[in-house]
This record gives structure tokens, C-alpha cells and sequence, in this order.
């Protein structure tokens, strides 16, 4: 309850003093802090004002109607949309069909549209994901116990009296492991168990097993560890300040001559851009199972986008050669990039004890936990300098792009990659140089995520330009007409623009739009009449490279099976 709010209106004069001091008053009931849980702390904080604000109004317009001749409150006019009841019209969605293939001759199958294979598993509930799958009656559920410090020295570890709890088969950590503590996609700086000083919240400690997953959770929460705090890196701003970064990585992209862009720029602005992370929110979080065979071989079933690196990380952990290893995923349950790399700690840990108990394990992560342990997609931060001439030509642009990478490398150098190569978006620059930086900080190692970097790199291209605009007091899009690339440009990263569709792309959607001019008066005249509700009309151009940053990885390939029953089976690499 808003009760200091109740106390500054009740038995109050109607008036717009009473409302400053209920605002005021709200303030103090209603004040999230930027680091509570869900975060956007001041947009909440403003939305509590909002509804104080609108309920004022309403009330004030009621009276008016009511009591015309003994109420009256000066009240603006365009202050009246406040009280206005939005109506969200219905969505509605149209899905369209190619005409069915007439010919006989097999070229009919292509193109032709197909249900999702699984669809009907899926919506009656009857497709198995990794943790509906039935476990041998040996099985063992894990828990694993996670540091709750962003940097800290391990003083001690304490599972006594975890082990003495009912169901308990053991407590594993690092001492445990049979083969390599090390593990990373790319550089193997992170530990599956962490030996003397954690790096992060949610960095595994040890592992807990138990015949039951309840069992196991309450005797993990009974590990006690010690720890002497370190001081934590958390912000890409604190990793600036700190000068902490991962040192190993320095690349950048430059073409033209900067000092001449600048030198030949009438003005030059200079400004920052922030973009924070997401959470992948799969919808199944983390599962795995190993599952002991014979003659030291095991069986892996993950969630995973990436069953050959956790055969890969669970055969080092283990001591084991990989073809002593097979890994299955039937279905991922969602990853979006989240279970790429991210899920592969959890697998090698829960591999420890069932290597040395020979006995199956499970461990699915509770969605709290796989959001505290797996990381996001990568924060960036851009800071810009841009030179342009009066009439809206840019001269020089220079970006310096940070990620806050985490605890540990992964993938944050490719997703800088892509940032960098995407830091144009489809702009031709006389001359541009952009750099990146990979902050090293104490949250959990973010990660791959749909667009890999792209959209943080297109993002400061489009900043740049909006910037620009403004600064100019001219259209955005009369500002980015010219820049855009031609047939024959060259990028900053050295690709020759063949068959460029840029500025037709740029034209036809223009045309589709119903009349871009028209709509752009309409919006910019609603929004003169209402102060609180405004609408927005964008054109924006964007761009993707689809191939990958390591060459190696652009190829594909299938292996066809034709049974003696004239049934085929395929498996593809894409």
C-alpha cells in the first residue's frame, strides 16, 4: 500500500498542489532500486507516478462533468488524453500457402509445404524432452552447489553435514575429477568445479547426488563454504575503470583516413550507446543425463545445440578417449544460442560422480538457476565519434565497441567479430575505424544468442545516424538515402558489394509502406494533439552476414541411408 501517497490526498483541496505532494509523497512508498530483481527500477518507479497521474485526471474530468458550475480546475487541455481508456485492437494473423505442385516427375516435392514434424507430438503433450525421459532405477538426481559471491578465495568446503542427510550418495568437487578441471569452447579458462577462488555467482563448487532431486537440493543448500571476498568487476563501465579486460583479444577494422574525415567535417558530436543483455528463457532449462555403460562407456543426453562439444568436455573431464562417448539430443526445448556452450559445465560435473558411483545421473536446473548460471546475451557499450559536413554527409566515424564478456572467454571474440563487421550496418563510410574490447567481469560468461553480435553492431551504426539527423534537424531518412551502399562499394572489412539490392530494398519498402510521406505527417500530427500517447513511424535498413567468422565452419553436409524397404533416413550438418 502506497500509505504515505493515501496521507498527502485524503481531506485535500482537488488541486494540482495536492498532487505534487502525493507525487512527492509516492516517491517515497514506491522506490525500486536499479539492482531489484526484474530490474528497469526507474521505469517502475515512473509507471507508480503514471498511475497516480492518471487517476487524477480522470477524477478531475468526472468532477468537471459532474459539478460544472461548482468545480473547476485549470487543468491543460492536452493533459485530458491522460484519462483516455486505450483499446488494443485485436491481433490478427494470415499465413499463406504456395499453390500445391502439379507435376509428376518429383520436382513436385520441392517447395511444396509441410507440418512440423513433431507438431502433433508437441501440442498433445506427447513429444519427450530431457527431463521426461524414464531413468533406470539406479538413477541419481544432482544438485549443485554454486557460490553465492561475484569474486571470492575458497577459504573451505564443509559437505558433512550434507552427507549425513537422508538418500545423500556423495558430495564430488574438483579433488574428484578423473581427468581435466579445465574447459572452454575456445580458451579453456573455466573450471568444471572450482578449485581456489570462484569468479562469479552461480560458479559450481561441488556437486551434490542423491537418490531423490528434492533430497538433493536441501543437502546442497547444506554445504557449508567459507570465503574471503575479493573485489568484483561487474559493469562494463567498472571494467574501464579497472582496466580489466581479456588482453588477448585486440581486433578492429579501419578504411579511409580518419584525420582527414574529421579534418573535412564541419561538425563533430561525440555521444555513448548502452545496450543491455536478455535472457534466452528457453523453454526447458538445462537437463542432462550420463548414463554408464560397459567397458568405461557412456551415454550423454542433453538439451544442448551442441552434443559434439559435450562429448568433447565430458571425455576430457572423465580421462576418457571420445569414442568412449555418445551423446544424444532429441529435442533441445529451445536455445536461441543459450545452449551452445553454456550447458556443457553441467554435463561434465554431473559426469563425475557417475563415473565414480557407476551409476546413472540427472540434473535439471530450476529456471532461477539456469538464469543466475548460464549467462545472456553480451551487454555492449558504444562510445562514438562522427564527423559530417552541413549538408548531412558523413566524413569520419569512429566506434569503440565493448561486450562484458563475464567470467570467461567462450564465444565473446566471434561475437565481437561480428559486432565489428556489423558496425557499418549499410552505410559507406569514406573512412571509419572501429575497435573492440572484451570486458572481463564477475557475472556468469554471456554467451551466443540469435544474431551473435550483429544487432549490438548495427545498433551503433543506426545511433550514429539518428544522432546525425538530429543534430542537422533533417530526416533520418533523407540522411541515410546517400549512404547506402552501391554496387562496387567496398566494406570496412573488405568485401566488394556484388549484386547490391541495398537502395532497391530501401525503394520498394518505401512504396509498400501505403505512402511513406503521408504516414509520417499523420503520426507527427497525432502526436501534436496527445502528450501522453505518441506514435512512432521508422525506416530502417538493416543487414546480416550469414556466413561464419571461422571459414571452416561454412560447409554442409548429409549422409543419406536408403533401407532395403525403400524407407530413407537423413542426417544433415548445417
Amino acid at each position: 500500500m502506497a500509505e504515505k501517497a493515501m496521507a498527502a490526498l485524503l481531506g485535500k483541496p482537488w488541486n494540482q498542489s495536492t498532487l505534487q505532494s502525493a507525487l512527492a509523497a509516492l516517491r517515497e512508498d514506491v522506490n525500486v532500486a536499479p539492482t531489484a530483481p526484474g530490474g528497469r527500477g526507474e521505469y517502475r518507479n515512473s509507471l507508480s507516478a503514471s498511475f497516480l497521474f492518471k487517476f487524477f485526471v480522470h477524477v478531475t474530468l468526472e468532477m468537471q462533468k459532474a459539478h460544472p458550475d461548482s468545480f473547476s480546475l485549470d487543468l491543460p487541455s492536452d493533459y485530458s488524453s491522460a484519462a483516455a481508456v486505450y483499446q488494443r485492437p485485436p491481433v490478427k494473423g494470415v499465413q499463406f500457402h504456395h499453390p500445391v505442385p502439379t507435376a509428376t516427375d518429383g520436382s513436385a516435392e520441392v517447395g511444396k509445404d509441410y507440418r512440423h514434424m513433431s507438431a502433433d507430438l508437441q501440442v498433445s503433450g506427447q513429444a519427450q524432452y530431457t527431463d521426461d525421459l524414464p531413468l533406470p532405477p539406479t538413477a541419481l538426481h544432482a544438485a549443485f552447489v554454486t557460490s553465492t559471491r561475484p569474486h571470492a578465495k575458497l577459504l573451505s568446503v564443509d559437505p558433512s553435514a550434507a552427507l549425513a542427510m537422508p538418500g545423500v550418495a556423495g558430495y564430488y568437487s574438483a579433488n574428484d575429477v578423473p581427468g581435466d578441471n579445465h574447459i572452454g569452447p575456445i580458451m579453456h579458462d573455466e573450471e568444471v568445479f572450482a578449485t581456489t577462488e570462484v569468479t562469479c555467482v552461480g560458479q559450481v563448487i561441488g556437486v551434490i547426488v542423491a537418490e531423490t532431486e528434492p533430497q538433493a537440493r536441501r543437502a546442497a543448500k547444506a554445504v557449508k563454504v567459507e570465503y574471503e571476498d575479493l573485489p568484483a568487476v561487474i559493469s562494463i563501465e567498472d571494467a574501464i575503470q579497472a582496466n580489466s579486460f581479456y588482453e588477448q583479444y585486440g581486433n578492429s577494422l579501419q578504411t579511409g583516413d580518419l584525420d582527414a574525415g574529421f579534418a573535412a567535417a564541419d561538425h563533430v558530436v561525440e555521444g555513448t550507446l548502452r545496450l543491455g543483455g536478455q535472457e534466452h528463457f528457453y523453454l526447458e532449462p538445462n537437463a542432462a543425463i550420463v548414463i554408464p555403460v560397459e567397458n568405461d562407456e557412456y551415454t550423454l543426453i542433453a538439451s544442448t545445440q551442441a552434443p559434439n562439444k559435450h562429448q568433447v568436455y565430458v571425455a576430457s573431464t572423465l580421462g576418457l578417449p571420445m569414442h568412449k562417448l555418445v551423446c544424444k539430443t532429441k529435442r533441445i526445448g529451445g536455445g536461441f544460442g543459450g545452449k551452445e556452450t553454456r550447458s556443457i559445465f553441467m554435463h561434465c560435473a554431473i559426469a563425475v560422480p557417475a563415473y565414480h558411483l557407476k551409476r546413472p545421473i540427472k540434473a535439471v536446473l530450476d529456471r532461477d538457476e539456469d538464469m543466475q548460471m548460464t549467462g545472456t546475451r553480451h551487454p555492449f557499450l558504444a562510445q562514438y565519434k562522427v564527423g559530417f559536413t552541413k549538408g548531412g554527409q558523413v566524413t569520419a566515424l569512429h566506434i569503440d565497441l565493448y561486450n562484458n564478456a563475464g567470467n570467461s572467454w567462450d564465444l565473446s571474440s566471434a561475437v565481437m567479430d561480428r559486432a565489428l563487421m556489423h558496425a557499418d550496418c549499410v552505410y559507406k563510410f569514406p573512412a571509419q575505424r572501429v575497435r573492440g574490447h572484451m570486458c572481463k567481469t564477475n557475472i556468469a560468461s554471456n554467451t551466443a544468442f540469435r544474431g551473435f553480435g550483429g544487432p549490438q553492431g548495427l545498433m551503433a551504426a543506426e545511433v550514429v545516424m539518428e544522432r546525425v539527423a538530429r543534430h542537422l534537424g533533417m530526416s533520418s531518412v533523407s540522411l541515410r538515402e546517400p549512404h547506402l551502399y552501391r554496387e562496387g562499394d567496398v566494406t570496412h572489412f573488405g568485401m566488394v558489394m556484388e549484386n547490391c539490392q541495398v537502395v532497391s530494398c530501401w525503394n520498394e519498402v518505401q512504396q509498400k509502406a501505403g505512402g511513406w510521406e503521408a504516414r509520417r505527417t499523420a503520426v507527427d500530427e497525432f502526436n501534436k494533439q496527445n502528450r501522453w500517447r505518441q506514435r512512432g513511424l521508422a525506416l530502417t535498413p538493416t543487414k546480416f552476414g550469414i556466413a561464419f567468422t571461422k571459414l571452416t565452419y561454412n560447409q554442409g553436409g548429409a549422409l543419406v541411408h536408403v533401407y532395403t524397404d525403400g524407407t530413407v533416413r537423413m542426417q544433415s550438418m548445417v
